[in-house]
């Protein structure tokens, strides 16, 4: 799936649906620490991560953004610290899918993308069913 697959599958998603069936089907999931918040309320992001490490410049950050995809989501790893605005939380790479919303930031392998969306649909669809009955 590319970035806008995603993006799109996720529109009707949230990181909460997205965790559950990360369980439901035994897949690995990182999940940012909670003081990780969105800018903009019931912001709601989902692509291919574009992974860059942080060493004092900005310089890595301009090249990687020149050599980004549409849709690929800037992750920064600057070493674990926490009194910079940039914040390295886990090893991430193009592999992984980052999915974000009011509830937090998830981190996904892209090897079971289309497996794992589908199940999270289906979360949706058996609650509606049970608001039903």
């Amino acid at each position: 799936m590319d970035n806008r697959d995603i993006s799109n599958a996720f529109s009707e998603l949230s990181t909460p649906l997205i965790a559950d069936a990360c369980l439901r089907l035994k897949l690995t999931i990182r999940i940012a620490p909670p003081n990780i918040r969105p800018l903009i309320t019931r912001g709601r992001i989902a692509g291919l991560v574009l992974p860059v490490r942080h060493y004092g410049s900005v310089d890595i950050f301009l090249e990687a953004m020149g050599n980004a995809e549409i849709g690929d989501i800037l992750v920064i790893d600057n070493g674990g610290r926490t009194d910079e605005g940039c914040i390295g939380n886990f090893k991430v790479t193009k592999d992984d899918i980052v999915f974000a919303d009011d509830d937090g930031v998830l981190f996904v392998a892209n090897q079971k993308i289309e497996e794992l969306l589908s199940a999270a649909v289906q979360s949706i669809k058996q609650s509606e069913n049970r608001q039903r009955q």
